[in-house]
């Protein structure tokens, strides 16, 4: 909640799902009311104020380049080479019946020119903001992200929502001109922003707006696919979309409600993966055409490429091509906003059948000879059907997820004795439910009849789990690496291969599975013991007593004890400042 200089209070309200049908969008519902209050306290400073021709004006930034945004120019962080599109505005003819804007990143000249073809952004080179070894070519571009009007009031006393006469404007804004600076009066975005916008002599240096769209404007002949033309028009911030409702009258205590929708779609990872990989081995050739099963039947479509057509059914396509089918998905997204906001009663009532509920806890444990894997259910939650358990080895090389086992609803652990040694591996756990009813619209079923299935983000793990050493044969195997250990050593010295030590701590290799160990100095304190029950040969120390304090140069005793057979064995670490 929120108020303006206006006197006008704002109370918005965001509506997430977890229906994988539904989970890529949130519903945002807003109510500005005309109060007279223009501050933090509850002091009313305009009472009884009427307001006349109220426009409500929202932009929003987006970029589309994810991990790649940062090849070519950095200014893609920010949304530079953003193509604005724009559906329901009465313009022209989509095949759609909603009011929308959506963006993709658009194609960059210089870079095309120097690497290769930059649209749905394929991975293959390193840069800061993407992962060591992603460079197989996966389309980092692979969803479009846009926002959709599901409702907007009449006026205060008319609650219908005419969709020819709202929103009275879309359109986009240059991120770098004066509209968009902090600070620019309010003035200025009612006198230059909506009613002289279309003459760019108001605002020198600034970019005019509405029909023809952005995207249009850029490439005339709409074949975005084909791009050669720099989708930033030379501005450095690239473009924000703007929606402006009204003008309404409103008296005192009179509110106007707007309902949006705000989200992403694409291509799956799969067919960003397959896809962005086929381009690459092809020679970087944009033209090349790339089969990829999008409806998994088996058969690759070969109907011919036609971009006006929602839902084409091609599969026989261009790397531009599918990128631009990005565009299927998002408009699906947002039919099935829509149908929520239809079917909700005003957000009173929540018409989506739900999951199941994911784990309430997922642990990930090593082990010499496997990884064990411990859930929690949700309490007074039902058990699913069944769980998958999914996972991949070197995550930094984004391989996909596997399926590794299909366990009954009831178990709540697994055992993954199928590691290797050396290797690293990253999991999640999703529930499944029962079969749906057939429902395209996703509300009461799912499009197939399929079962819902738990978010797989909740119990994704995102640090690499790998097999422990096994324990030593005998306690006196034991071994204290690096030692000596010298604090003010070189990195490339104080590191030890077959270990994890670094300045900050050293191992204990080849310790009994289960023992204490304690270290004393030299004159028989007992700074710290470490109680070691993981099974495993090796565990590690942090340089620090019982008390937190770092310990200094010396001489220092480890004692470890075997807890099962009370064998023990001591031996001398010397740290060296």
């Amino acid at each position: 909640r929120y108020r303006s200089i206006l006197g006008i209070d704002t109370e918005r309200w965001v509506y997430a799902y977890a229906n994988e049908q539904h989970d890529d969008y949130h519903i945002i519902r807003r109510r500005m009311t005309n109060t007279g209050n223009t501050d933090a306290d509850p002091e009313i400073e305009l009472p009884g104020q009427s307001l006349h021709d109220v426009l409500f004006t929202d932009m929003y930034r987006w970029r589309g380049r994810e991990q790649a945004a940062d090849h070519g120019s950095n200014a893609q962080l920010w949304g530079k080479y953003t193509m604005i599109d724009i559906v329901g505005d009465g313009n022209q003819v989509y095949p759609v019946d909603f009011s929308a804007i959506y963006m993709w990143a658009g194609y960059d000249p210089v870079f095309a020119s120097q690497f290769w073809d930059n649209i749905g952004s394929p991975m293959l080179q390193i840069r800061r903001t993407q992962a060591p070894g992603d460079t197989i070519g996966r389309l980092a571009g692979m969803s479009m992200p846009g926002r959709v009007v599901l409702h907007a009031d009449h006026s205060p006393d008319d609650r219908r929502y005419d969709p020819d006469t709202q929103p009275v404007a879309l359109g986009w804004i240059d991120n770098d001109e004066v509209l968009a600076a902090d600070g620019s009066p309010e003035q200025d975005y009612y006198e230059k922003g909506m009613l002289t916008r279309e003459n760019p002599s108001v605002l020198p240096g600034g970019s005019s707006r509405m029909f023809p769209h952005y995207a249009d404007r850029i490439e005339p002949r709409g074949e975005f696919w084909n791009s050669t033309r720099d989708a930033a028009s030379g501005k450095a911030g690239g473009h924000s979309a703007l929606f402006t409702y009204g003008p309404y009258q409103l008296a005192f205590g009179d509110s106007i409600q707007i309902v949006e929708a705000e989200g992403a779609a694409g291509l799956s990872y799969k067919a960003a993966t397959d896809i962005g990989v086929a381009f690459k081995q092809g020679g970087l050739n944009r033209d090349l055409t790339i089969p990829f099963d999008a409806d998994g039947d088996g058969v690759i479509s070969d109907i011919p490429w036609n971009y006006d057509v929602y839902k084409n059914g091609g599969e026989l396509l261009t790397k531009n091509q599918w990128v631009l089918t990005e565009r299927d998905s998002l408009f699906q997204m947002m039919y099935r906003a829509r149908d929520v906001w239809n079917a909700s009663a005003g957000m009173t009532e929540y018409p989506i059948i739900e999951p199941p509920r994911p784990p309430r806890r997922f642990e990930v444990t090593s082990l010499p000879d496997h990884i064990a894997l411990r859930w929690e259910a949700m309490p007074a939650s039902p058990d699913p059907v069944q769980w998958e358990l999914y996972r991949t080895s070197e995550y930094v090389d984004n391989l996909p997820y596997e399926l590794l086992a299909v366990v009954p609803g009831s178990a709540r652990s697994y055992e993954d004795a199928g590691v290797i040694r050396g290797a690293e591996y990253y999991y999640y756990l999703v529930a499944v439910g029962p079969p749906n009813p057939v429902d395209e619209k996703g509300l009461a079923g799912t499009p197939r009849g399929l079962p819902l299935k738990s978010g797989r983000y909740f119990t994704q793990t995102y640090f690499p789990t790998g097999l422990l050493r096994f324990p030593g044969e005998a306690v006196s195997d034991f071994r204290i690496v690096p030692n000596p250990l010298n604090l003010a050593a070189d990195e490339s010295v104080r590191l030890f291969p077959g270990g994890n030590s670094t300045l900050s701590q050293v191992d204990f290799l080849d310790i009994p599975g289960r023992c204490t160990i304690s270290i004393y100095t030299e004159v028989g304190e007992l700074i710290r013991r470490i109680e070691h029950t993981n099974g495993s040969g090796n565990t590690t120390w942090d340089l620090t007593t019982s008390s937190r304090q770092p310990i200094v140069s010396g001489i220092y005793l480890v004692r470890v004890v075997d807890n099962d057979s009370g064998a023990a064995d001591i031996k001398k670490l010397v740290v060296i400042q």
